[in-house]
């Protein structure tokens, strides 16, 4: 399914400032602040099933809503933490934005994604140079992947 991407607002604050600058700096406070991050699990559903889906937000993803039940999931918040969502296998509808300290987008976007049991996937940002679109990627072979600073420009490479 194609999503339309989202504009990104620049903050009056970084007015004047180049902007691969802004996303330098504040891609390496969140790199140095992102070591001592906490992991926080948080299951999305009710009861004990037997096997679930993983989720892990990446830097800059703010998850408003899952599965029409409100959130505020922001691993780039002042005090990093690498989430881990449960989720039952299927299909599950996010309502995200994108906020990197020098940039937000104006709107939320929805992100409808299908996900299977025993499976690790990453929701990260895929940014052009006014806007942005999340994407879902299944990481589960790749652990490298599975660490907050995909998309950073400081973490891992090939996470695409």
């Amino acid at each position: 399914m194609r999503m339309a991407a989202i504009p990104l607002t620049i903050t009056t604050l970084t007015a004047g400032l180049p902007i691969m600058r802004l996303i330098a700096l504040s891609t390496l406070v969140l790199a140095l602040t992102g070591c001592a991050a906490k992991t926080v699990v948080i299951n999305t559903y009710e009861g004990t099933p037997q096997a679930v889906a993983t989720i892990k937000p990446v830097a800059f993803i703010v998850i408003r809503r899952i599965d029409g039940r409100d959130y505020y999931i922001n691993p780039s918040s002042l005090t990093p933490k690498e989430y881990e969502l449960g989720v039952l296998p299927g299909e599950h509808t996010f309502l995200l934005d994108y906020a990197d300290g020098t940039a937000s987008s104006s709107r939320s976007t929805e992100l409808k994604v299908e996900v299977a049991a025993g499976r690790r996937y990453i929701i990260r940002p895929m940014t052009g140079k006014y806007d942005w679109m999340p994407r879902l990627i299944d990481v589960t072979d790749r652990p490298e992947c599975w660490t907050l600073g995909v998309g950073t420009g400081l973490g891992p490479k090939g996470c695409n």
